[in-house]
């Protein structure tokens, strides 16, 4: 056999192959997709309604920008991580050439509607992008969004700023969806933050509440991310008129104090 001859034999391998493979895919995506009923996308992934749906809510932090540092007004650019699982997307991987992961837009399905309950503008930007369902049902969301916060001096002075995340269900209870944190980390995740000069995080922490509130039995759970941060950036002039203006008064106060002594 020539080399030709040995190309072309694996070339066509190579093909047969990639077709099986592609094949397996678009097999799983065609049994899937007509079975996930439309009103699936608008109710609980699940097969008893008397249960409830956990959500994991994971938050890694890429970028801070446009902070001011006299507001504490800024805009932080993250990756959501939420997971769930889908009762509606469950398959037996030996019948589709051992697939047992697919990727398909996120549009297609139910998400679930948690919101950043502190946002200041009510306008967060969740791009779209696609998930990953396993055949166990569990939907992987990982969407690059971008929040605008603002950040307040923490009561122990421990740090510049603090920052909080407060996640949670717009309309459900915890009896419906239970908000967690993702696979049990109590903390944002900064290992894909754009280092600079301007920021130095002091403290990252995350916790999980429980509220009832007057008007209805259920518990409203909430997940929540904290960031204290110093600002070693620069500082606006008008900040730095402030301080100033503060000194020589205080300078003025403190003289006009000691004379009458």
């Amino acid at each position: 056999m020539t080399a030709a001859s040995i190309t072309c034999v694996l070339i066509g391998l190579i093909s047969m192959i990639s077709g099986q493979q592609s094949s397996d895919e678009a097999r799983l995506f065609a049994y899937l997709q007509p079975r996930y009923k439309t009103e699936y996308k608008y109710t609980r992934p699940l097969l008893n309604s008397d249960e409830n749906v956990t959500v994991e809510i994971g938050m890694t932090l890429i970028d801070i920008q446009d902070f001011d540092p006299l507001t504490g007004f800024g805009t932080f650019y993250c990756f959501d991580k939420l997971a769930w699982v889908d009762e509606h997307l469950i398959w037996e991987p030996s019948l589709f050439g051992g697939l047992d992961k697919l990727r398909i837009p996120s549009d297609m399905l139910w998400k679930p509607d948690i919101v950043l309950f502190n946002s200041q503008d009510m306008v967060e930007e969740r791009f779209h992008s696609m998930v990953v369902v396993e055949s166990t049902g569990k939907v992987l969301w990982v969407p690059r969004t971008k929040y605008h916060i603002r950040c307040y001096e923490p009561k122990d002075r421990s740090a510049d700023y603090e920052c909080k995340f407060k996640f949670g269900s717009w309309v459900y209870s915890g009896l419906m969806v239970d908000p967690v944190l993702y696979m049990g980390m109590n903390k944002t995740d900064v290992e894909n933050f754009f280092a600079n000069h301007h920021w130095e995080i002091v403290d990252n922490y995350a916790t999980k509440t429980m509220k009832k509130y007057d008007c209805c039995p259920e518990p409203y759970p909430d997940v929540s991310f904290y960031l204290k941060l110093n600002y070693k950036g620069p500082v606006p002039n008008g900040a730095e008129t402030s301080v100033s203006v503060g000194s020589v008064v205080l300078g003025m106060f403190a003289l006009f104090h000691g004379l009458l002594l």
